[in-house]
């Protein structure tokens, strides 16, 4: 659905919104904190005449984005997810980033909370986009490991499942929701993003994926520098190096220039991890009429990867 609008920042909030979830069920029974896709479908089908009149003058959206401190990945989609919300005909976004303090320190926040205007009921609700590589073929969460390998699946789950979702639950929390005259909150997760599997096994279609996880989820491919000689295996020879930003949705481009060959792509390669070793994203790209649209992507990382200190 988002690779058919031609502004970025519109289709990357057309991918936050109808993209699949990353899980389609959670352990311990919390299964009713993940939305169905019929709650994607409904939001998507509700806001596409937005989307449509946006990708013809984004203005709107874009002083949006602009006004917001969106320089990481991470904050540039919780401000996709506000703009859908402030948006939504199901939804009234009450307030978004609510900080819990005790003793002044923070101990988490609620990413947003919403009205549902259906039922009347309250939603928290935590969101974020991840990108996970799986480092073992394995189903185990602790094997799926983010492009800094500082973040892993493992953790982030440990903290939404056994720390955020129950922020509504500690005193500091419930003080919160009664300054905000809220007497009962329904938490849920919005988790959006990619699983990367190792090239080998994403051309073989034997892949390992997390337990609990949707099948339908966003999928690409990994493979180390040094094994950057199978760039050949998929058969493609237009590249696109993606910025962090455009991490979101499938690239799409009308520019030549965005677009080069493999042997460009291999030489820029070996010039960059000579000094760096955070990794790259790639995507190959077709012609499809006037556009250069993704067909695949995937991360090329340092031969060092995962063993590895970044501090960004």
């Amino acid at each position: 659905m988002d690779e058919y609008y031609k502004n970025q920042f519109v289709r990357d909030l057309a991918w936050v919104i109808s993209s699949p979830s990353l899980f389609n069920s959670l352990p311990n029974s919390n299964h009713s904190l993940i939305l169905s896709e019929d709650f994607f479908e409904y939001e998507f089908k509700h806001l596409k005449a937005l989307l449509e009149r946006l990708d013809n003058d984004p203005s709107l959206l874009e002083i949006h984005i602009q006004s917001g401190n969106n320089r990481l990945l991470g904050k540039y989609f919780e401000s996709l997810a506000e703009f859908w919300f402030l948006n939504s005909e199901r939804f009234d976004l009450i307030d978004k980033s609510v900080q819990i303090n005790i003793n002044g320190d923070t101990k988490g926040e609620f990413d947003f909370i919403l009205r549902d205007k259906i039922n009347n009921r309250f939603l928290h609700l935590e969101a974020a986009g991840k990108f996970y590589l799986s480092a073992a073929n394995s189903v185990s969460w602790e094997t799926f490991i983010g492009p800094n390998p500082n973040d892993n699946l493992e953790n982030k789950m440990y903290k939404l499942l056994n720390e955020q979702i129950y922020l509504s639950k500690t005193v500091s929390g419930k003080n919160k929701l009664i300054e905000l005259g809220i007497d009962e909150l329904d938490p849920a997760l919005l988790l959006k993003g990619y699983f990367f599997y190792h090239l080998n096994n994403f051309l073989t279609n034997d892949f390992s994926i997390p337990e609990y996880a949707n099948p339908n989820h966003n999928k690409g491919w990994w493979i180390r520098f040094g094994e950057i000689e199978k760039l050949f295996d998929l058969n493609s020879n237009q590249w696109i190096i993606l910025k962090r930003m455009n991490w979101i949705s499938k690239a799409l481009t009308k520019n030549l220039n965005d677009v080069i060959d493999t042997n460009t792509l291999l030489i820029f390669l070996h010039s960059y991890f000579e000094f760096n070793h955070y990794p790259i994203l790639i995507a190959s790209v077709r012609k499809n009429g006037e556009h250069f649209i993704e067909v695949s992507r995937g991360f090329i990382v340092s031969d060092l990867w995962p063993d590895l200190n970044f501090t960004h």
